[in-house]
């Protein structure tokens, strides 16, 4: 007997952005696993930060601009996250 494949899922700020952006692939399911993706890579300042860019794209558009240090940091973070997050919830 094959072991299940380990379901990740979480609520939090990225997973309600995510479900209230309403975009058609946003189910529970993956909302809930980008989420937990987040928990696993990102602070709760980081995941609240970021969950407001499904909202407002033009916000993460602004901070991946920035020459501002600390939006670079977070930026590279962000876009490491999001990466690992399309790998483990498509």
């Amino acid at each position: 007997t094959g072991a299940r494949p380990k379901v990740l899922f979480s609520s939090g700020p990225i997973a309600s952005a995510c479900r209230a952006a309403g975009r058609k692939e946003a189910s529970r399911a993956r909302c809930g696993c980008v989420q937990a993706v987040a928990n696993r890579s990102l602070s709760a300042s980081e995941q609240r930060r970021g969950a407001a860019f499904f909202n407002d794209p033009h916000k993460a558009q602004v901070t991946r601009q920035s020459d501002n240090p600390a939006n670079e940091v977070f930026w590279k973070k962000w876009k490491a996250y999001g990466s690992e997050a399309a790998q483990l919830c498509t």
